[in-house]
């Protein structure tokens, strides 16, 4: 049977943070960096520069990115730290930083080439997240 918890229970904090809650992002996160590789490597396979529609991907995976950071601070600040709050937190830089980087790159290079760096800068993301979630301490799904 489901437990009904009221407003503040569910906004406490529990443990790192709520693994709903940071659960699901790292799921969206993970799901839209593959979606940004599949949509830049068909682009490269058709030997073509990156699509409107990745820019798309790329804009709503940022903004998530966004968010996690958000709670991520929010909840060390309250003090459920990871179990290597440095490392954690370099891994937090680096995921919100490497779509912007990829996708300046992939600007330059208006060819295939710009398409294989938003594959890569996916790819990367996705793998930065799974590990991000790891040192967080919550099970992705």
């Amino acid at each position: 049977m489901a437990t009904v918890r009221t407003w503040d229970e569910l906004c406490s904090p529990r443990g790192p943070a709520d693994p709903r809650v940071i659960g699901w992002l790292g799921t969206a996160l993970i799901v839209g960096a593959l979606v940004i590789t599949a949509v830049a490597g068909i682009t490269a396979l058709l030997r073509r520069g990156p699509h409107r529609l990745a820019l798309a991907v790329v804009a709503l995976v940022e903004v998530l990115l966004v968010i996690q950071a958000v709670v991520a601070v929010v909840a060390s600040i309250g003090g459920k730290a990871a179990d290597e709050p440095g490392l954690f937190f370099a891994y937090l830089v680096a995921v919100v930083l490497i779509l912007p980087a990829a996708w300046l790159l992939a600007r330059t290079e208006p060819n295939k080439s710009g398409s294989l760096i938003l594959v890569v800068g996916g790819l990367v993301l996705a793998v930065l997240v799974v590990r991000l979630q790891q040192l967080w301490g919550v099970s992705i799904g």
